[in-house]
């Protein structure tokens, strides 16, 4: 093809990257307060090999977001004219990647792997992402090499999943050396401006040399280019830096940065001697950025999704990784990005047959009972019915009608088998960690009403958190006191103690508390802190780790769907919470971490969590508690709003089928 050719259908994809680039710089900065650093054109190098195997709607709003041309000819031809000079340039070190990690046991459309190929120079690797960790650690290893060993890790525990079928990788390693460099002895402490109140001494670089420099007059700003080392103008590559003439002008710039033309700037270069004053900084940033391209238009490549251009196969996006570096020096600039778009089988892998529990089945139509308590003293007996998508509150009552005093509550237990309740509450006027607690025990009977059984103190004393074992009455109860930890077991009674566990001292720091029992194979869980334990519910046991190779997600709630012998664990992950499940009926113990299937993303003010019947809810603080069920497979969705801002605890009111088959045999 003529270079004039090739020159037409390059400016072309640099004139739509460069849209796409502001467009993807304004969305992404949007939710960051501090400095980051994202790169736009590996983003559109990743997304755009993604369009070739996208059909019907999933392309065209992966086309519009990156504004590609109507002709797929001057795209394809484009970026690869745009990869193959960017490799090409001299002195300074520019390289570009591509991958396509396939599943070894994938059936791939030829043409999708050969336009990947011959336009984007993508090379192609067969993963078995059934072994999670080490296809994880194959796809880092390609990064970090690629990228001169600046872009670490960029998929983390949990991004590849036993269903992973695909991941497109795009990295890229820049490193150039100033045409003018700076001395470093002329470098020192300075104050530099975070805001109009906050200073702070940063790293000055110094010099006095010939730039191009001149006024934003729109942006209320300056700008300086730094040029790079060259032998020619066609290897010639500059770093603009932008700095507003006011300390809180930043903002103004971020949204008006479509107006600034660099190619006119460098044209029309006003050269003359300044006095140059740059930090010296280095920063690095990973992010997720599904909700960043949602908000741009595309959408359906993360839920109804058509990628059959890629595969026969159902595919959906998973995530869209990037985690991208700069450093900036006395002696030029190093930066390096890496994005990775993770396509599933849309179908989740972690959930048995609905309705199944010990062999027999559940009626499809029997409502879920639970209750739910809020801290400030309100009661809910709630009942929902799938099959109509009804929600009843059945009852609502206050504690204070029950005379229970008003200290602070920590956690509940249900006993279905009597319909009592029991709550354990600490004392305010202490420290969170009170010293005294007081069980209190409540019945709910079948009009709705609560009343006061027993008040039990002083064995319940350093509690932390509670379980009872429906099948047999046994009330089981962490204890942690100046940093020692046991676990202890009575009846209802409440005349003879023992330990499960004797006291001892664990290496977590004991901030958080979560026990459950496992009748059928006659076992509790707990959790402390990052880590989930398991142990025999006969005294004097020793406890062990539930999971080998787990790494350090701090637990916030744990539940078990007795009905599917499923473990549903919720890990605080930044900003958000990860809800994870596993079968634990069968599973030899200990368990395997990579075994765990991710189900779904959870806000950051997610409270607690219930599983019965293959359903799972969960409570979300948010202009009240806001109660969530996500059904199978299903979508999560919000099916009611309860009055309170702070709720407490959450279980089910309904036995599992093994409960009343033993009731029966008592009677019989």
């Amino acid at each position: 093809m003529p270079d004039s050719k090739n020159q037409e259908n390059l400016l072309v994809v640099t004139k739509n990257i460069a849209q796409f680039s502001t467009n993807f710089y304004k969305t992404a900065i949007e939710d960051e307060e501090s400095n980051f650093i994202c790169s736009p054109i590996s983003a559109s190098i990743a997304l755009a090999m993604t369009v070739f195997g996208a059909r019907n709607n999933t392309a065209k709003q992966i086309r519009s977001v990156l504004h590609l041309s109507e002709d797929d000819e001057v795209n394809k031809l484009g970026y690869q004219h745009l990869i193959d000079t960017f490799n090409a340039i001299k002195n300074v070190q520019l390289d570009i990647a591509n991958k396509l990690f396939l599943a070894d046991d994938m059936q791939v459309h030829c043409p999708f792997v050969s336009i990947t190929k011959d336009f984007f120079r993508s090379e192609l690797q067969l993963v078995d992402f059934g072994q999670c960790e080490n296809a994880r650690k194959i796809i880092n290893n390609w990064c970090e090499v690629k990228t001169n060993n600046r872009i670490k890790d960029i998929l983390q525990p949990r991004d590849i999943k036993p269903n992973t079928r695909l991941a497109i990788v795009n990295a890229i390693y820049f490193k150039g050396s100033w045409d003018s460099q700076f001395n470093s002895k002329k470098t020192s402490l300075e104050p530099f401006n975070i805001d109009k109140e906050n200073q702070k001494k940063v790293l000055m670089m110094k010099q006095k040399a010939y730039f191009n420099n001149g006024t934003l007059h729109n942006l209320d700003a300056i700008f300086v280019e730094l040029p790079y080392e060259s032998n020619s103008a066609e290897d010639a590559m500059s770093m603009f830096i932008i700095l507003p003439n006011k300390i809180d002008g930043l903002k103004k710039i971020e949204e008006s940065l479509h107006e600034i033309n660099f190619q006119q700037l460098h044209a029309h270069e006003y050269v003359k001697k300044i006095i140059l004053q740059l930090p010296k900084f280095k920063i690095e940033s990973r992010m997720v950025l599904n909700d960043t391209l949602k908000k741009m238009g595309i959408v359906d490549m993360f839920d109804e999704a058509d990628f059959s251009g890629i595969s026969n196969e159902s595919l959906s996006v998973d995530k869209v990784i990037q985690k991208a570096f700069i450093e900036v020096n006395e002696e030029g600039s190093e930066a390096a990005a890496a994005t990775a778009t993770i396509s599933l089988a849309v179908f989740a892998v972690c959930f048995g047959l609905p309705g199944f529990a010990n062999g027999r089945n559940l009626p499809s139509s029997q409502p879920d009972n639970f209750l739910l308590v809020v801290s400030e003293q309100r009661f809910f007996n709630i009942q929902y019915s799938s099959k109509d998508e009804n929600i009843r509150i059945i009852g609502q009552e206050d504690f204070t009608n029950t005379s229970l005093s008003e200290n602070w509550y920590n956690d509940m237990t249900f006993n279905c088998a009597n319909n009592n309740i029991y709550l354990l509450k600490s004392d305010m006027s202490s420290d969170f960690f009170a010293d005294r607690y007081t069980l209190d025990v409540i019945n709910f009977d079948e009009n709705n009403r609560l009343k006061t059984v027993a008040h039990v103190q002083d064995i319940f004393d350093h509690a932390r958190s509670i379980a009872l074992d429906w099948t047999t009455g046994k009330i089981y109860w962490t204890v942690s006191s100046k940093n020692q930890f046991s676990m202890k077991v009575t009846d209802e009674s409440f005349k003879e103690i023992e330990y499960i566990i004797q006291p001892y001292y664990p290496e977590s720091s004991l901030t958080n508390y979560q026990l459950l029992v496992y009748p059928k194979r006659n076992e509790l869980f707990f959790s402390i802190d990052f880590e989930l334990w398991y142990t025999s519910n006969s005294p004097n046991s020793s406890a062990s780790l539930l999971f080998e190779g787990e790494k350090n997600l701090f637990i916030d709630d744990i539940a078990i769907d007795y009905a599917t012998d499923k473990l549903y664990v919720v890990k605080k992950v930044g900003d958000y919470h990860i809800l994870e499940c596993i079968d634990i009926g069968t599973s030899v113990r200990p368990l395997n971490a990579n075994d765990l299937n991710e189900i779904e993303m959870i806000p950051h003010y997610f409270s607690n969590l219930a599983a019965f019947n293959n359903k799972i809810y969960w409570t979300i603080l948010e202009d009240g508690v806001k109660l969530y069920l996500k059904n199978g497979n299903n979508k999560a969705v919000e099916v009611t709003v309860l009055t309170g801002n702070s709720e407490s605890s959450f279980v089910s009111s309904s036995c599992p089928s093994s409960t009343a088959e033993k009731r029966e045999e008592k009677k019989l």
